[in-house]
């Protein structure tokens, strides 16, 4: 079980880094748009993934 934690840990560290890579190279093609803006869209790609594994699992919780 620790393995497949250890696993799940490092598909989303790799989706999140890839994540704020390209909003890094978005914002630096784009312009700044603001500090908020800025800081709001990194947080937001280490967000992400949570929401798309909670809608993933919420259909096996149902059938719980």
């Amino acid at each position: 079980m620790q393995v497949l934690a250890l696993l799940a840990l490092a598909l989303y560290t790799v989706i999140a880094v890839f994540s704020v890579y390209m909003t890094f190279q978005e914002r630096r093609r784009a312009g700044s748009a603001g500090v908020v803006y800025t800081l709001g869209g990194y947080v937001l790609c280490l967000i992400w993934p949570l929401t798309v594994l909670a809608i993933l699992i919420s259909p096996r919780l149902r059938a719980a």
